[in-house]
């Protein structure tokens, strides 16, 4: 007999396996946001648009009750996200008639609504101006997902 180890490893010995369906969903969550935070270092403007629609796609799967598994930015980024897919919607997700504004979410005019969240006049485009900090968490920051727990 040998005394040297038999190395039946190879050079890969980590072992991925999900011990359940529960582990397996978290496990392609992560690589789901790792991917869009991929993206969002490039384009946070795409990264958040495929976050958006992935928003809308899953409430309409979940019946329209995906919002209600989330709580704090989460579901105030499903609500903007949800909004702004709802028909009649206009470009800032307020439906027509009505905006947020910044601070508190209290309707203002039509008169006084932009389809950019920009005072009344301003016309700067989209493309000039800096990435939101709200739907980006922060200057530079990737959007952030979260998943809803059970129990």
């Amino acid at each position: 007999m040998s005394s040297h180890p038999v190395d039946s490893f190879g050079v890969d010995t980590e072992i991925d396996l999900a011990i359940d369906e529960q582990d397996e969903g978290e496990r392609r969550a992560h690589e789901l946001a790792t991917r869009i935070r991929t993206v969002a270092a490039t384009d946070p403007e795409l990264a958040q648009d495929l976050v958006d629609q992935l928003i809308v796609a899953l409430d309409r799967a979940m019946g329209g009750t995906f919002r209600e598994h989330l709580d704090g930015a989460a579901r105030h980024a499903a609500d903007r996200a949800l909004a702004a897919a709802a028909p009649g919607a206009t470009t800032d997700g307020a439906p027509r008639g009505e905006a947020e504004t910044a601070t508190g979410g209290e309707p203002r005019r039509a008169e006084e609504a932009t389809t950019d969240g920009e005072p009344p006049g301003d016309t700067k485009s989209k493309m000039d101006t800096p990435t939101s900090t709200l739907r980006h968490g922060g200057s530079g920051a990737a959007p952030t997902m979260s998943s809803p727990r059970n129990g």
